[in-house]
């Protein structure tokens, strides 16, 4: 059969029709193996650090913060108040107020690098007492709420409280 086959003669089918599904069988295991090489170094998936895990979650409730109260905004009746100097629910724009809202972002804005920079048992700590504190405050802010805001304080607390799990599962070595 190989020397007809060789020859280009019709005389075995069979055998010219064996080769031709081997060779595409060949082909399929070539391209197959080189897709496997391929999507495994690209989608290659390295673990990454609780640190920056957590830094990213502060990170992510900051977005979530500043957008809630960005489209809070748009609620009928807030820039008013905020041009009579109100801040809904505080009351009054005193400097007391401004001071204790603007510590309130600035902690956990800190909290994004500080997690990096922190010696680890501190870090661990700062994550799971401000986290739990920041949990509590969006529980009381978000009854009674728009729709929207509700959104987002439920993402809100989704992340925090999975920061404050990540944190607490936060190990020594050894």
């Amino acid at each position: 059969h190989a020397v007809a086959l060789a020859r280009g003669s019709a005389s075995c089918p069979d055998a010219a029709e064996n080769l031709a599904i081997r060779d595409l069988r060949v082909n399929i295991v070539i391209h197959l193996r080189s897709y496997r090489l391929m999507s495994t170094t690209i989608f290659e998936d390295v673990p990454v650090p609780i640190r920056l895990k957590l830094s990213a979650l502060w990170a992510s409730v900051m977005f979530c913060f500043i957008y809630a109260d960005f489209f809070g905004l748009f609620v009928p009746g807030r820039l008013m108040a905020m041009n009579a100097g109100l801040m809904k629910p505080l009351g009054a724009a005193t400097p007391t107020v401004l001071l204790t809202v603007s510590a309130m972002i600035a902690i956990p804005s800190a909290l994004v690098a500080l997690l990096l920079l922190l010696p680890v048992a501190l870090s661990r700590w700062a994550n799971i007492v401000f986290g739990l504190l920041y949990t509590a405050i969006m529980v009381l802010t978000s009854m009674g709420a728009p729709p929207f805001y509700i959104l987002f304080a439920t993402v809100e607390i989704a992340m925090l409280l999975t920061l404050v799990v990540l944190a607490a599962k936060w190990r020594k070595l050894g």
